[in-house]
């Protein structure tokens, strides 16, 4: 219970501050999900992956993941819905 405490306190005290996540975070639930689904192919998703989010243009970014997408038709979903 004190982490919901402790979640509706920063919000309202820091209503501005967006969230953010860790790469490697975000990563590790990658690998889980998406190498069953991959297979061969999980290497160079990961490869590009790991391009695309260090990419600072928020234009380049969005054109990038749209071919990840594209791409990796086997990670969409999971892509669009996480």
């Amino acid at each position: 219970m004190p982490l919901l405490l402790i979640s509706g306190v920063n919000a309202m005290e820091l209503p501005h501050v967006k969230h953010q996540l860790c790469v490697w975070h975000v990563e590790q639930n990658i690998s889980k999900n998406l190498y069953n689904k991959l297979k061969d192919k999980f290497i160079a998703f990961s490869k590009d992956f790991k391009a695309i989010v260090i990419e600072t243009s928020v234009e380049q970014f969005n054109i990038w993941w749209d071919c990840l997408l594209t791409e990796y038709t086997e990670a969409r979903t999971y892509m669009i819905e996480q």
